[in-house]
């Protein structure tokens, strides 16, 4: 097991905040951060703490729903952030991205970086039978298109990195959920997963978590419906036990509400969820807000990597359950790094 470190949040909240964490680095290469319509909420949270502008590149869209592109401030000789969360339209959001980046090349940008809050196609990461391994594709069609580096966060299998040979910086929202987990005011808990193959997602949690002891491990099988499985199994003692379940992404909540069951079936005193992604997709006629509502979650914790729809937001601002937390002082770290050198590792612990 790594080291355990007791965890203090030193993500910045203010622009004058982050770069004093970079006051060795006071004369950065010239930037711009360009954002399509994918999450500009977070691109412009993230402008603000760079004191930069964020650039809009979608003007609008034709008749028949193609992007209109233009970039709307020069870019010659400058490094260029392109930020596009990949949801909750990801092959309007891909096509988006592609075309932005495509412009900032034809403009003269010296060198432009995908920044992808969440990336798209990243479940497909392995050939099963006659179908795509889309991971892979998708990471070598940002390269083909124009951008010499990517930037992504908790990506859902970190093989597909493997995919391209350009750089590419896959960061983690660890520190920015784990203070979220702490402020809940639970001191004696377990680390768990909704998965088998979770268990290496939540290593970082119980190694930084304060105040966790053990981790469980829920083993189950997948079903027909890619978004639905079915438990086998339980490994380790959850009786009395406050839970966090760590995962990666919430989609339609259904795999996660069984979870949920199943903990709460052996005992656990209470289970929460913690996870990057909150797509939130609605599926037979119900939203997995309301899943979540129902379940036997008490405590659900997501970030802003996706922007939700009105009616979702909706549900959220309602829910009694679930608080999303930010990941902009993360990605502007990350893109500092990238500006100075500096080891984005060693700046962001996972």
């Amino acid at each position: 097991m790594a080291e355990r470190l007791t965890y203090a949040p030193t993500l910045p909240t203010t622009s004058q905040e982050l770069y004093a964490q970079f006051k060795d680095h006071p004369n950065l290469p010239e930037f711009e951060i360009v954002t399509g319509n994918g999450n500009i909420p977070l691109a412009e949270e993230v402008g603000a703490l760079l004191d930069k502008p964020v650039y809009k590149a979608v003007k609008g869209y034709f008749a028949d729903g193609a992007p209109i592109v233009q970039i709307p401030q020069s870019v010659r000789r400058k490094d260029v952030f392109i930020m596009q969360s990949e949801a909750p339209n990801p092959t309007l959001a891909a096509l988006e991205l592609e075309d932005i980046v495509d412009a900032a090349r034809r403009a003269s940008s010296d060198r432009r970086t995908a920044v992808l809050p969440y990336m798209a196609f990243a479940r497909e990461d392995k050939r099963l039978g006659r179908q795509p391994i889309s991971a892979a594709r998708r990471a070598r069609n940002l390269i083909h298109s124009g951008f010499q580096s990517l930037l992504t966060v908790d990506l859902h299998n970190e093989a597909t990195m493997g995919a391209i040979d350009e750089p590419w910086d896959n960061v983690y929202a660890t520190p920015a959920l784990i203070p979220a987990m702490i402020g809940t005011g639970l001191t004696d808990v377990d680390i768990a997963t909704a998965d088998a193959s979770g268990a290496k997602r939540g290593e970082p949690f119980l190694n930084r978590m304060p105040s966790a002891k053990n981790m469980a491990v829920l083993y189950k099988r997948h079903t027909d419906d890619p978004n639905e499985t079915k438990a086998l199994f339980i490994a380790g003692n959850v009786e009395g036990r406050d839970l966090w379940v760590v995962e990666d992404m919430i989609d339609t909540a259904g795999s996660a509400a069984n979870a949920a069951y199943e903990y709460k079936k052996h005992g656990a005193r209470s289970v929460n969820i913690v996870a990057t992604h909150g797509l939130l997709s609605r599926k037979g006629g119900q939203s997995a807000v309301e899943r979540i509502e129902n379940s036997a979650y008490d405590r659900v914790i997501i970030t802003d990597s996706i922007l939700q729809d009105e009616a979702t937001q909706r549900e959220i601002a309602e829910s009694s359950k679930i608080q999303v937390v930010s990941i902009a002082p993360i990605l502007a770290i990350a893109i500092l790094c990238n500006l100075t050198g500096e080891s984005i590792g060693e700046r962001l612990i996972k």
